[in-house]
């Protein structure tokens, strides 16, 4: 029976507090048993340690659980594989490894309905719908999550049921779909009561208070997490009671009550500095600083932010660093200090991308383990197979001698004349091979350069945590042609407004990123430098900024690359877009229809010829539009039955479609139509496209 439930908060995500220790003494118990154990024991307290490990400590978890999946393929213990291959799979999940994850989420589904076994059966169903979920793939996971339920229910398993039915609430938030959320959460609730879990009560409650606050109805929200809340503290379940706690910070802010919302947050941090976990001290530091500068309290922001950042670097851990300054880098963005913003957010761009790095280190050591095992395993049958064919071998032997000899005269025949043909091949290879060690090198610096040039580009790329921090709900679909792209995607707050931008240079490949950072570079420095937001304003200084540099560069030559942008400014306070475009447009979406605003037909660069003036398009938004920007490479695309264009117009269509659905779940559908139209062709430009959800009032 699994008790994992997918507890989901609008604002602070919370590890467990005091969990760490109550695993270490599970684990401690069962390490005891170890000495004495069978061998069939032990794969299964192997497992059993191992699945504790996963959420404290993943490099122990990996080991335990390799060893119990060794153990039972060799003992036949198909059941104990199974719970093995099926924890390998969470542990690949939430280590971000999902196509090592999904393989073993597809192996356990598979034995477990050789197996039969209806609890097991449940229990991947779940899990497997668990990395569906991880993955924005939230119609699977539905699925998955529904098909354990109704297992549960044919085992009239109450427990289970409460669980499951919390995570299909969980799942339709994800997807905005109140009502049936309010549903399974209610639900819960119900079977809770009947079976007097309080715990698992007090999920079910903070799932109905996040319905509620999701919709906007903050007095019932606040009452449901005061409700949960009295619960876990009769428990006492010091992790749902942060949640409460974070809960009740969040909606009292959205109230614009951040006061309370303060005070919320400072029992959130004396829980979290109870526990001894510093990275969580730090988070709550983090969230502070941002709830007293909505109060004005610039000096306490300043206070808490350095709290922040001291207790991050202090515990070396470049997850809570990387938070840290993305923190500090709004807080000096907000006031107006742009030197300190743009410092913290190179460091930000440099631990992100540390982080990064590791994680494809790690990757590559789990299949580097992997490939020791099955070397070990393939070393073991090699030997096994060399001891049953030797009598074999020795029989044969006779009678390869006798083919020797007589391929031996065979062969002083034929050497004369192989001889004296191999002398002029030899001189012909030597040529060859000097030649294509000339021709290998020289492809081995260009492929360097051009790794080289993507590193760089993908250092001025805004990160997915500063793209989210300012655009919520959003999605970025980036998709270069070859290794380095032609396009550029552009995000930067300026007061009360965001400007965000999709720029498609001319050509692709080195030659268009060289233009992306050029690009880059007039558009920061129109925000910052010249002090432009309005977009048809910052695009004029764009035309200059291309126009002069490649003036100053190659003065009167032929030189007549551009670039095609769409740029943005969301007025989050006046609910109000403006756009400036050149010749790229921008489409907003409102109850399945599309409203399309050009953008001026001329490009950035003009190069001497008669200087255009760009034109600010104004629209008046609704809670709930979607607006989105792109390149033209998605539309250009050659694919589909008839090898044509995909076009604009069925852009439009797959939009509309879609629209309903969570950003990051159009994202992941934008991806698969682009590919399955694409087939077997090649892809013919960069592809580019931003897509954002209008959340405020």
């Amino acid at each position: 029976m699994r008790k994992d439930i997918l507890y989901i908060f609008l604002f602070f995500f919370l590890s467990p507090f005091y969990t760490r220790a109550q695993k270490t003494h599970e684990i401690d118990s069962l390490e005891q048993l170890l000495p004495g154990a069978s061998a069939e024991e032990k794969a299964k307290l192997f497992n059993a340690i191992g699945r504790r490990y996963l959420r404290i400590d993943a490099a122990k978890a990996f080991e335990y659980l390799s060893v119990s999946l060794r153990m039972a393929d060799s003992l036949h213990l198909d059941q104990v594989k199974l719970h093995a291959t099926d924890n390998l799979g969470i542990y690949y999940k939430d280590g971000g490894n999902y196509s090592e994850a999904r393989k073993c989420f597809t192996d356990a589904l598979s034995m477990a309905k050789s197996e039969g076994n209806k609890e097991d059966l449940g229990d991947i169903y779940q899990d497997y719908a668990n990395f569906f979920r991880r993955t924005a793939v939230y119609d699977t996971a539905l699925d998955y999550m529904l098909i354990a339920l109704r297992i549960a229910e044919e085992r009239n398993d109450k427990s289970d049921q409460v669980s499951i039915n919390t995570n299909i609430g969980s799942l339709y938030v994800d997807r905005e779909e109140y009502d049936k959320a309010l549903k399974y959460y209610e639900l819960s609730e119900k079977l809770s009561i009947e079976i007097n879990d309080r715990k698992d009560l007090a999920g079910s409650i903070i799932g109905i208070g996040i319905v509620y606050g999701s919709r906007g109805e903050y007095e019932k929200a606040i009452g449901n997490f005061e409700r949960a809340l009295a619960i876990c503290e009769s428990i006492p379940d010091y992790t749902l009671m942060g949640n409460c706690y974070a809960d009740l910070s969040m909606v009292y802010g959205l109230k614009n009550d951040f006061q309370r919302a303060v005070d919320y947050q400072l029992k959130m941090l004396q829980l979290k500095q109870k526990s001894g976990m510093r990275d969580q001290e730090a988070d709550a530091w983090g969230n502070l600083t941002s709830l007293y500068l909505q109060l004005g309290q610039e000096a306490k922001a300043l206070d808490a932010l350095a709290n922040c950042i001291r207790i991050a670097e202090e515990i070396k851990n470049k997850d809570t660093q990387r938070f840290s300054y993305q923190v500090a880098a709004n807080f000096y963005s907000k006031t107006g200090d742009y030197k300190k913003a743009f410092e913290f957010q190179a460091k930000y761009i440099k631990v992100n991308k540390e982080l990064n790095n590791e994680q494809r280190n790690k990757q590559a050591m789990e299949l580097e383990a992997k490939y020791q095992s099955e070397k070990k395993q393939k070393e073991l049958e090699l030997n096994q197979e060399k001891l049953r064919t030797r009598d074999s071998e020795i029989r044969q032997q006779r009678i390869v001698n006798y083919s020797v000899i007589a391929g031996l005269v065979l062969i002083s025949a034929l050497a004369f004349f192989v001889f004296r043909g191999y002398r002029q091949k030899k001189k012909d290879g030597m040529l060859l091979g000097e030649q294509k060690a000339i021709i290998e090198e020289k492809n081995k610096s260009i492929t360097d350069s051009i790794n080289y040039a993507k590193r760089l580009q993908d250092a001025i790329l805004p990160g997915d945590d500063f793209v989210y921090s300012y655009l919520k709900e959003s999605f970025i679909l980036y998709k270069p042609k070859d290794i380095v792209s032609g396009d550029l995607y552009w995000v930067m707050p300026a007061g009360n407004s965001v400007l965000f931008a999709v720029v498609d240079c001319t050509g692709h490949g080195v030659p268009g990123a060289m233009m992306s950072i050029v690009g880059h570079n007039v558009l920061n420095r129109a925000l910052k430098e010249q002090k432009e937001t309005v977009p048809g304003r910052v695009l004029d200084r764009m035309n200059e900024g291309v126009s002069e540099t490649f003036r100053q560069q190659f003065g009167n030559t032929t030189v007549r690359d551009g670039m095609d942008v769409a740029l943005c400014a969301l007025d989050r306070n006046a609910m109000k877009l403006f756009f400036a475009g050149a010749n790229n447009p921008v489409y907003i979406l409102r109850n399945g229809q599309v409203s399309e605003i050009k953008g001026d037909k001329f490009p950035i660069g003009n190069y001497g010829e008669e200087q255009h003036s760009f034109a600010t398009h104004e629209y008046d938004l609704q809670k709930g539009d979607r607006i989105y920007i792109f390149s033209d490479g998605y539309a250009d695309q050659f694919g589909g039955p008839k090898g044509k264009k995909f076009k604009y117009q069925q852009l439009k269509e797959c939009l509309v479609r879609i629209s309903d659905r969570p950003m990051n779940e159009q994202k992941v559908e934008l991806d698969r139509v682009f590919e399955e139209w694409k087939g077997e062709l090649e892809q013919v430009d960069d592809v580019c496209m931003i897509g954002v959800k209008v959340l405020y009032l």
